[in-house]
């Protein structure tokens, strides 16, 4: 059995996740452990979660979380969306340069992010269009 932990950008997400992805993933072995939200700040020692609009608290949550869940069949995974991607996430200068073609850059960025975070466990996932569910 294969757990996956997913951080999500935001509550759409999440419950795309939680809804969709969770039971198409437990027919195939992969069992959703958590469904969070990205942090992306720290004031007065709370967390705010939701967009990931600071790198470094989004970097910090996924690390903490691959050191506490050290088993090889643990792993971690990202749904942000390009739009929307912190300014200081990794090679995201370089990669204005692919700017002409989108899944270049989101594959690029991608690994720039899978080589910041450092461990074979963690396969981000990056969005090429905003994920957002219209409700009519």
């Amino acid at each position: 059995m294969v757990r996956l932990y997913l951080f999500a950008e935001g509550q759409t997400e999440q419950t795309f996740a939680d809804n969709i992805l969770k039971l198409y993933l437990a027919q195939h072995s992969v069992f959703m452990d958590k469904i969070m939200l990205i942090a992306h700040a720290r004031k007065k020692g709370h967390v705010h979660r939701g967009g990931g609009r600071k790198y470094k608290p989004m970097k910090d949550d996924i690390v903490r979380f691959l050191n506490q869940e050290k088993g090889s069949k643990v792993f971690f995974t990202t749904m942000i969306d390009l739009y929307a991607i912190a300014p200081d996430f990794p090679g995201l200068a370089e990669a204005e340069s692919l700017r002409q073609n989108p899944v270049q850059r989101v594959e690029f960025l991608e690994q720039r992010f899978a080589e910041d975070i450092c461990d074979y466990r963690f396969v981000p996932y990056i969005q090429l269009y905003e994920y957002e569910v219209s409700a009519q």
